[in-house]
């Protein structure tokens, strides 16, 4: 599931870097070659191409700044992720964000599906179950519904239903393992239930990618038409001074 994660995720990468590339060598060593020459006419230059300057300007004189803020932002990100809220919370947000929630979730749910449908089947009692697949799950937010569902599970309570109050999981999944609960056979469930979010998984990567791609291409063209129509608005008014 990461391995497809990862290669769907490979291009719009690549496109946004060149894209990200693009745009600071413009602003750093184009403009300021178009800014020279704009002064040295001394034409008023139009609103977008003034704006354009004066981010050009800014990336060359606070450049360093901009870089320092967003490693010190980067080093602050890594510890806070790595405490319980913060893992907590992104686990959260990977879960709701849109067109990735699709693709996390489901990858999220197959892999406890197999994995409690693999333990159960080798003779893993149900208690030693849960407990694997919540150090196992990568989710903070899935182990604390499958902790919860464990500490209900010792009092006597079914595994669908704690899972199904926890709001964490779709009313699909735990229906499923409620019906798998009552007719005695957990795993044939399990095994369902697994197929069917892998198969969701894979379409929700394919609906990523499909729409990934295009936004960050006319995200791109959009930053780098507006350098180039400020250019060309300030070449012909500067054209037209002349004239």
């Amino acid at each position: 599931m990461r391995s497809k994660i990862k290669s769907a995720m490979s291009y719009p990468i690549i496109v946004l870097c060149f894209g990200v590339l693009a745009v600071i060598g413009a602003m750093v060593w184009i403009i300021p070659q178009f800014k020279k020459v704009f002064d040295s006419l001394g034409a008023a230059l139009p609103l977008p191409t003034r704006i354009l300057i004066g981010a050009s300007d800014f990336c060359v004189n606070y450049g360093w700044l901009i870089a320092l803020s967003m490693a010190v932002f980067a080093f602050w990100f890594r510890r806070w992720k790595s405490t319980e809220q913060g893992m907590y919370k992104i686990d959260g947000w990977k879960l709701r964000l849109p067109l990735v929630k699709g693709i996390i979730a489901a990858g999220a749910y197959s892999s406890l599906a197999y994995t409690l449908k693999t333990l159960l089947v080798n003779g893993v009692n149900v208690l030693s179950a849960l407990r694997i697949c919540q150090e196992t799950c990568g989710n903070a937010v899935i182990a604390s519904a499958l902790k919860t569902a464990r500490d209900r599970v010792t009092d006597g309570t079914s595994i669908s239903g704690p899972l199904s109050s926890s709001g964490v999981f779709p009313k699909m999944l735990t229906d499923m393992l409620a019906v798998g609960e009552q007719a005695g056979d957990m795993p044939s469930a399990l095994e369902h239930i697994g197929r069917r979010y892998q198969k969701d998984m894979e379409r929700n990567i394919a609906v990523f990618t499909n729409a990934l791609e295009p936004i960050l291409i006319i995200f791109i063209a959009g930053v780098i038409g507006f350098v180039a129509i400020a250019i060309l608005m300030a070449v012909f008014k500067v054209s037209s001074s002349l004239g």
